[in-house]
């Protein structure tokens, strides 16, 4: 798993790399922040749904955990602007909480036996990806895909505990993975800034998971400011509109 993080470390730098060779016109620095969705193993902090004891491994302990609650984020991206009509690159990172939720482990021969614990998720994607613009206008219409790099830690606070000591109950727990998304958004070109909302499904763990492991994934929805416009390469039915302006205004001369 190490030489796969290794692997899509490398492919997020040499994206920038690429992105850096075609960069000839402005950069734009991207804010962001909204609310997040998520999955229903997202607050599956121990990546099982049950706890095995350290002594015996045929005595297990089962999870139940809370339905997660609706989370929020923030983000920034910087953008690359390639000289040519259509792709634009990108790199950036976020941060997505998703508040307490709880959780209960019980011992399935004896209910008396069990720990009630709370819990929050954090997940940081540090992302480099690229947006192909379908509609160039005041208004920008793209759709979007990105690769990520995840830390994933949470934080678990224990409020009644009677397991026995062989039943591993760690207060913190933090992994890395490699990450995904996809989506679409619109942003309208305000003069000096770029406004906009942009919608992404976000897969925290696409690769690299351990066994028993589920998917985690989040529906982000944000709303973007940027720092500068966005400027949008002309199509080349762009370009032949204004060869004919300036045709037309020759003759007019």
């Amino acid at each position: 798993m190490k030489c796969l993080h290794k692997q899509v470390v490398t492919l997020l730098f040499a994206i920038v790399a690429l992105s850096c060779g075609t960069v000839v016109q402005a950069q734009t620095l991207v804010f962001g922040a909204g609310l997040s969705t998520p999955s229903e193993n997202i607050n599956n902090v121990y990546n099982v749904d049950r706890l095995r004891s350290e002594l015996n491994s045929e005595e297990f302990a089962d999870v139940v955990r809370e339905t997660a609650k609706l989370g929020y984020h923030g983000l920034l991206k910087y953008y690359f602007e390639p000289m040519e009509a259509g792709t634009i690159f990108y790199m950036g990172a976020g941060y997505h909480r998703f508040p307490i939720s709880d959780i209960t482990v019980y011992h399935p021969q004896d209910s008396s036996l069990r720990a009630d614990l709370t819990s929050t998720q954090n997940i940081v994607p540090l992302f480099a990806g690229f947006e192909y613009p379908i509609l160039r206008t005041v208004l920008g219409v793209y759709i979007a895909a990105d690769l990520q790099y995840t830390i994933n830690f949470n934080s678990i606070d224990v409020v009644s505990n009677q397991l026995p000591l062989d039943f591993p109950i760690s207060t913190s727990t933090s992994y890395n993975r490699v990450g995904a998304s996809v989506g679409a958004g619109f942003d309208i070109n305000a003069i000096i800034t770029n406004v906009g909302v942009d919608v992404r499904y976000n897969i925290s763990n696409l690769f690299g998971r351990e066994d028993l492991e589920e998917e985690k994934s989040y529906l982000s929805l944000s709303l973007c400011v940027s720092l500068g416009t966005k400027e949008r390469p002309e199509s080349e039915d762009d370009d032949e509109d204004d060869d004919r302006d300036e045709r037309r205004s020759r003759r007019d001369d």
